[in-house]
């Protein structure tokens, strides 16, 4: 379900698991984004969200991104439930295969150390 711009941050879609519809997602808010007066062609601070049952499991994924000046890691309670949330913070330009190449291997990061990829979410510059 693609949602809609709110103040400075556009959430994306999230947590779909069929791919068709995660990129038919992903290109209707890209589209959102473009209506919205977005420049997608300057960086945009782009925000994942993943999810695990074990704190251990996201700050081993942690480790996978070491001391990268591209990418801030951040791992903490999720606002709600038992799980740890796993964010992931970098600036970039996006368009759909920058957004569905990230999304896939965020997806296959998350299910090969025990989290869950949950979606994505664009700062919009004010």
């Amino acid at each position: 379900i693609p949602a809609l711009a709110i103040g400075p941050v556009v959430p994306l879609f999230r947590k779909d698991k069929r791919e068709p519809e995660a990129a038919s997602g992903d290109a209707q808010v890209l589209a959102q984004l473009r209506s919205a007066g977005v420049d997608l062609k300057a960086p945009l601070e782009i925000r994942h969200y993943l999810y695990f049952k074990q704190e251990g499991d996201a700050r081993r994924l942690a480790l996978e991104f070491g001391d990268s000046p591209e990418w801030q890691v951040e791992v903490r309670r999720a606002a709600q439930g038992p799980e740890w949330l796993f964010l992931l913070t970098h600036r970039a330009v996006i368009d759909l295969a920058v957004i569905q190449g990230i999304r896939k291997s965020l997806t296959e990061m998350a299910s090969r150390t025990g989290g869950e990829y949950d979606g994505w979410e664009a700062g919009v510059p004010s």
